[in-house]
């Protein structure tokens, strides 16, 4: 369903997940190791053929549940099935780098810990180490996102300490004098 249908038509939407309903396969595989997934999305007949022969099974061509698009949309389950059972035995590096070779979009579901070992967002500043100082010695850090050429953005300075800021914000923005931030220091009110 499309918004535009669900607005003209008053057709509620239902989650389908992953899945699409003018693609088949589309979705997400399970794969070899822990909570490992890859995403393959099946779109034309060419990405379709190189699927099969990726997978090392061409005859599935000839499978008349698969024969088109439409077929395998209507047969999801099974051919999901099948998909399964080929992505487990391989890592999601594997899948991903077997269909990409072959023009099939597929992708790595990525863990927090793909991500932060990642090389190429690494190498895109995407994780910064940030000096703590004494403390806590270097940290990683969330570098910007963005990178613009008249703009650059910064993720090298670290977050203040517990109380870093406290003189600040008491003389120059509230205007205590001594006193009174001592006065609310014996009260408990500052920590």
């Amino acid at each position: 369903m499309t918004y535009a249908d669900s607005a003209s038509n008053g057709t509620l939407q239902r989650s389908r997940g992953n899945a699409s309903r003018s693609a088949a396969p589309h979705d997400v595989y399970r794969c070899s190791g822990e909570d490992a997934w890859c995403a393959i999305a099946v779109d034309t007949e060419e990405e379709w053929r190189a699927l099969i022969v990726a997978m090392g099974n061409p005859s599935l061509a000839s499978d008349e549940r698969f024969t088109t698009r439409e077929l395998r949309i209507t047969n999801k389950a099974a051919l999901d099935a099948y998909l399964n059972g080929w992505t487990a035995l391989l890592t999601p590096r594997e899948v991903e780098s077997a269909l990409q070779a072959v023009g099939v979009p597929a992708g790595v579901v990525a863990t927090a810990k793909n991500l932060y070992d990642d090389p190429h967002l690494r190498a895109r500043g995407m994780i910064v180490q940030v000096d703590h100082g004494a403390q806590f010695g270097k940290i990683p850090h969330a570098g910007p996102n963005v990178h613009l050429s008249d703009t650059p953005s910064r993720a090298d300075l670290p977050s203040p300490m517990k109380g870093a800021d406290n003189d600040t914000v008491f003389r120059d923005i509230l205007r205590l004098t001594p006193e009174e931030e001592a006065a609310l220091a014996a009260a408990g009110a500052l920590r």
